[in-house]
Order: C-alpha cells, then structure tokens, then sequence
C-alpha cells in the first residue's frame, strides 16, 4: 500500500506538477539546474515506506508496555507516529538533498530553509498528527471490536 502511496505521489508530481514537485519527480527539473534528479524518487518512496514500518512497531511497543490495555491510546499514539513519520522524513529529505533548489523557489536565503522546513513541520505537520490520532484511534477501534481482536 504505501508503495501505491508513493507511486501516485510521483503521478500527481509528474503529470501535474507544483512549485515544489523537482522534489517527488526526477522528470521535473530542479531550479537551477538542467533537468531533474533521480534523488527525487528517495523523498518520494522512502517515507512512504516507513509509514507502513514506524506505526507498527509504535503500536506493538506500546501495547506490550501497557499490556494489551488501553488499546486505543495505542491506536492512537501510533497514528501520530504514522504522520509525524511522512511529514517529518519528507521535509528533511526535502531540505538536506534539495536545499538550495528548495530556497529558491521559495525565495528563501539558504540559511533560512531550515526554518521554513520546521515551519511546515509545525505548522502542518503537528495538526495532521493529532487528525491522523483521532481517526486512527477511532477506526482501529471500531474494527477491533467489530473483528472482535484481542
């Protein structure tokens, strides 16, 4: 699934491209230079791939630790780490491969891209998590009781 995840990023990049999409295509080009990056295809696939791998190992962690109760805050600590997971391994790709390239078109000075980068993590990254927890707590739940999972 989160191989589709990354797949319809590198879709959506390619085919309809943004500001920012010289990150998610290597068919993009990056500013600044002639055409674009197969780099690209790490920001694109790799947290995507640990968003299927992070969450699991949080929600087995954190199960065992409480044994097997209160299951929903586990649910619901793992679909924060599921977020935070993507939001925080694309930005920071974004930034240590594409850093000059991101400030530009972000008219940004390169020393300032950082703080833009944690800006995006905080800003959006932060309220998506606590969306991501509230839904991935309710629907697991739900289908706990519902497939009657101990």
């Amino acid at each position: 699934m989160e191989f589709v995840f990354g797949l319809t990023s590198l879709y959506n990049n390619t085919f309809a491209p943004t500001l920012l999409s010289f990150a998610f295509s290597p068919a993009i080009p990056v500013p600044g230079t002639g055409g674009g990056n197969w780099i690209a295809l790490i920001v694109t696939f790799l947290p995507r791939t640990l968003v299927g791998i992070f969450p699991y190992y949080a929600y087995k962690f954190l199960d065992k630790l409480l044994k097997g109760k209160r299951k929903v805050f586990s649910f619901g600590l793992s679909g924060i780490v599921d977020s935070m997971t993507n939001t925080i391994f694309v930005m920071n790709l974004i930034f240590f491969l594409f850093r000059d390239a991101y400030g530009k078109v972000c008219n940004l000075a390169v020393d300032a891209v950082y703080k833009a980068v944690l800006t995006v993590i905080f800003v959006n990254g932060i309220p998506e998590a606590v969306i991501a927890a509230v839904i991935t707590a309710a629907v697991c739940g739900a289908l706990q009781k519902y497939m009657r999972i101990n």
